[in-house]
């Protein structure tokens, strides 16, 4: 997603703020990543203290983890069933405290556009 363009479109119209990618992330990251997002807006109504703490928290958490979250979070039960598979093939080929989302290419490449707040 571009700066200039669609955001820009969205700005124009409106809204205060945008959370756009600036290049293509898996979908589970950035489903993750946005579930997230919206519980640290429920603590922080600041969008960049609250993508910034929600990126560090993908970036840190390891698979077990990841499990207890996902059957805590009310997903709908398809994709906890998903989730659920995705993360016991990832704890079987590579441990309990393996971090798939360390890498800045499941995090960095979103950001908030706007006002900021």
């Amino acid at each position: 997603m571009e700066y200039v363009g669609l955001s820009s479109g969205f700005l124009l119209a409106g809204s205060t703020n945008i959370v756009a990618s600036l290049w293509s992330v898996r979908s589970d990251a950035t489903a993750l990543l946005m579930l997230r997002l919206y519980q640290e807006l429920e603590k922080s109504d600041n969008i960049v203290v609250a993508l910034k703490t929600a990126q560090n928290w993908l970036r840190n958490i390891g698979v077990q983890e990841l499990r207890e979250w996902v059957r805590e979070y009310p997903l709908i039960s398809i994709w906890q069933v998903k989730l659920e598979e995705e993360f016991t093939q990832m704890e079987n080929r590579e441990g309990a405290n393996f971090k798939p989302y360390n890498s800045p290419y499941f995090w960095a490449g979103f950001c908030v556009i706007g006002k900021g707040e």
